[in-house]
């Protein structure tokens, strides 16, 4: 019976408390998910510099290796091309 007329007396304070701890709960629970999500973009960040190192590394040199190979031989096609073009030219003259 005492406890009850002490809570009577105090509900105030109870009330109070009850809602300070609640209060405390939901700051720490938005407070979480922030730090949380900070993590998880760290984490993508770290993750993207990996893949990133990776293709500079391994991917890029056999990149550049082939695009020298396709420009070597567009160079040469385009050379065959201009020299089949002259001996046509010069089959066309001397038909004339």
């Amino acid at each position: 019976m005492q406890f009850f007329s002490w809570v009577a007396q105090n509900w105030q304070t109870v009330c109070g408390w009850a809602a300070g701890l609640y209060l405390l709960y939901r700051v720490g629970l938005v407070l979480t998910c922030i730090i949380v999500f900070f993590n998880n973009v760290a984490t993508r960040f770290q993750k993207a510099e990996s893949t990133l190192t990776t293709v500079a590394t391994n991917h890029l040199p056999h990149l550049q290796t082939e695009l020298e190979s396709i420009g070597e031989t567009l160079t040469n096609l385009r050379d065959d091309l201009r020299l089949a073009l002259y001996q046509l030219l010069e089959e066309y003259d001397q038909t004339k």
